[in-house]
């Protein structure tokens, strides 16, 4: 018995309806790359509109306790000359000799903090950024980094 090869015809349309099968899919890539760049240039430029917040933020809050620093230096002066007399022995005889009322401290802002966690910019932000807006210094860490740097001596020498 003679052995039949029998041979698949491919229609005439399945050529271009592959070739337009990849167009879509390629044009389909395309859209969800674009779309993905500009969800990706939108984060930067919040990042970098909150971190310019940060900035004002943190000059205002430094005029604020620049603004109370004479009041807090006299109070200080004060109280050095009322303890160098002796003369005060209850809260009531210094509340009277002083009249002060209260250390008043600076109200400082935190806007730009709280909307950068309400957003979720942070998110956008590296690590070592969001660690460092978030660092609060006790007041011996802030002398310490204001003060003048002294070299140390180097263990094995002289």
């Amino acid at each position: 018995m003679a052995e039949r090869h029998w041979k698949i015809r491919k229609p005439k349309w399945l050529g271009e309806v592959i070739i337009q099968s990849l167009a879509i899919i390629f044009s389909i890539l395309l859209a969800l790359w674009a779309d993905q760049w500009k969800e990706s240039r939108k984060s930067r430029e919040l990042a970098i509109v909150s971190l310019g917040n940060f900035l004002t933020e943190i000059q205002q809050n430094e005029r604020r306790i620049d603004d109370d620093l004479p009041y807090h230096k006299g109070l200080r002066t004060m109280l050095a000359q009322l303890d160098s007399s002796h003369s005060i022995h209850t809260p009531a005889e210094f509340q009277d000799a002083v009249g002060v009322d209260g250390m008043r401290a600076p109200a400082l802002l935190e806007t730009a903090w709280l909307t950068a966690v309400a957003t979720g910019v942070l998110t956008k932000l590296d690590y070592e950024t969001v660690a460092a807006l978030s660092l609060k210094l006790t007041a011996d860490e802030i002398k310490m980094l204001e003060a003048p740097y002294v070299p140390h001596k180097v263990a094995g020498f002289s």
